[in-house]
């Protein structure tokens, strides 16, 4: 999954791509609901400012937050 966000500090980086720091993620979604996780930064893009966008590879994710996370993709790229 793709999420935008700021890095807290450029020096984070290196561990976050070495999987030594989690990442602990709480999405919204537009139906209300709400999927919490925790996962590794799988690869990071940064961008002009201080934001990047992250792919994370869950560690910890409900089966519910899973299958939600696989419908809205499908929805998305299969509308």
């Amino acid at each position: 999954i793709l999420l935008g966000g700021e890095i807290p500090h450029s020096s984070w980086v290196p561990d976050l791509l070495m999987g030594k720091i989690l990442i602990a993620v709480k999405i919204h979604l537009e139906d209300k609901d709400v999927i919490k996780g925790i996962g590794k930064m799988a690869w990071l893009e940064r961008k002009e400012d201080l934001t990047c966008f992250i792919g994370v590879h869950f560690q910890e994710i409900t089966t519910r937050g899973k299958d939600k996370l696989i419908e809205m993709m499908l929805d998305y790229h299969m509308p």
